[in-house]
């Protein structure tokens, strides 16, 4: 018996491998996003590299439908990389909301006066044995 056979069975590799395809032509746009924002913020080069090496080895080009589960292993590889592709595309975008926003928390937290000195982060003034 063979394990891909049946009525249906050049359908069902026919659409794995279009899925397959189509998923990596995705990640290949995510790849080429990632090397974008990598130009405009100069930061996270390991980002982008992640993003070449999950593109340069994507199921689509790596694993072949015609085999003998029908093409599943592909459909469902090439979900999980596209998905883990998505995911390093995101993490430098959090990564730098989170500095953002940590940054603009410290700056509300003090300030309220300065003097001749300036004013600690804390919004007192220095004191004479602070400022040695």
């Amino acid at each position: 018996m063979i394990a891909c056979s049946g009525p249906d069975a050049g359908a069902t590799i026919a659409r794995n491998a279009d899925i397959g395809n189509i998923n990596g032509g995705v990640a290949v746009g995510i790849c080429l996003c990632s090397i974008a924002l990598y130009t405009l913020w100069r930061r996270g080069w390991g980002f982008p590299a992640a993003q070449v090496a999950i593109a340069s080895f994507h199921p689509a080009w790596t694993i072949s439908a015609i085999g003998g589960d029908c093409g599943y292993l592909l459909r469902d590889a090439s979900y999980v990389a596209t998905t883990v592709a998505g995911l390093v595309l995101i993490a430098p975008g959090a990564y730098s909301a989170r500095t953002y926003f940590r940054r603009f928390r410290s700056d509300l937290a003090g300030d309220d006066g300065e003097g001749p000195d300036g004013a600690m982060l804390d919004g007192h003034l220095p004191n004479q044995s602070e400022k040695a």
